[in-house]
C-alpha cells in the first residue's frame, strides 16, 4: 500500500514520470482500499479538486471519514475545517468540528491545537473560557506553531487566561516574529520603538522588525517605519 501510495504521489506531482491524475488516482485507490490513511487522505483530495476523477465533495468527505478512524490527525483536522467553516457542500456545525480538532489535537497536532484554542476564547459552541484556550495555545506554541505564539504572547501582555508577564509575551512574540509572522514583527518592532515594560528601548532593533513586517504588506509597521525615519 506505501509504495502504491508513493506510485499515486509521483503520476500526481509529475516526479520523474509524466503528469497523469487519473494515474494518481488509480494507485492512491488501490492503497486506500488496503486502509492505508494517507492515501485516504490523497483520495479526498482528488474527489475535492476534480483530479483524474469527477469531483465530488460527498466523496471527500466519505474517505477523510475513513482515515479519521484510523487516528490520522491530517484527515482529523481537515474534517475540522470542513465543518468549522461549512466547506464542501456541509453546513457549518461547531460541534462537530470542534469534535474532530479535539482528536487531531490529543495527538499533538499543533494547528488542531490552535483551532481547540481558538474556539475555547471565542465562545463557538464551547463556553467561553479563556484559561484553556491558553493551555492549548501553550501546547501549539511549544509544537512550534507562530500563530499559537502569538496568541500566547497576547495572552501573557494582556492578562487573557492568565496572569500578566510582559517577559514572557516578549519571549513569545519574538518565537512568532523570528518565525516569519508579520503580526507579531509588528508587535515586536512596537515593543522596542517604544520601550516596552523590561525591554531596552532600541531605535535599530524597531526598525529591524518594522522592514520585515512591512516587507509583508504590514501597513501599520510601514506607517510606524516612516514615522521613525
Amino acid at each position: 500500500a506505501d509504495a502504491q501510495n508513493s506510485i499515486g504521489i509521483l503520476y500526481a506531482i509529475g516526479d520523474d514520470v509524466h503528469q497523469d491524475f487519473e494515474e494518481a488516482f488509480r494507485w492512491y485507490m488501490m492503497a486506500a482500499n488496503q486502509e492505508l490513511p494517507e492515501a485516504q487522505i490523497n483520495v479526498a483530495g482528488m474527489y475535492a479538486r476534480g483530479l483524474g476523477v469527477k469531483q465530488d465533495f460527498g466523496k471527500t468527505i466519505e474517505w477523510l471519514t475513513k482515515a479519521a478512524k484510523q487516528n490520522s490527525a491530517v484527515a482529523q483536522f481537515n474534517l475540522g475545517g470542513i465543518y468549522a467553516n461549512g466547506e464542501f457542500g456541509e453546513k457549518q456545525n461547531f460541534e462537530k468540528a470542534y469534535y474532530f480538532y479535539l482528536q487531531a489535537a490529543e495527538q499533538g497536532y499543533a494547528d488542531a491545537q490552535f483551532e481547540v484554542g481558538l474556539m475555547y476564547e471565542n465562545g463557538e459552541f464551547l463556553d467561553k473560557d479563556t484559561v484553556e484556550a491558553h493551555k492549548w495555545y501553550l501546547l501549539a506554541a511549544e509544537n512550534g506553531l507562530a500563530d499559537a505564539q502569538y496568541a500566547v504572547a497576547r495572552q501573557f501582555a494582556c492578562g487573557i487566561g492568565v496572569e500578566v508577564d510582559y517577559e514572557k509575551a516578549f519571549e513569545w512574540c519574538e518565537h512568532a516574529a523570528e518565525q516569519g509572522l508579520a503580526s507579531a514583527q509588528y508587535n515586536l518592532g512596537t515593543m522596542y520603538a517604544d520601550g516596552y515594560p523590561g525591554i531596552k528601548q532600541s531605535k535599530k532593533r524597531a526598525k529591524e522588525w518594522f522592514r520585515a513586517a512591512a516587507a509583508q504588506g504590514n501597513q501599520l509597521a510601514q506607517e510606524r517605519l516612516d514615522s521613525i525615519d
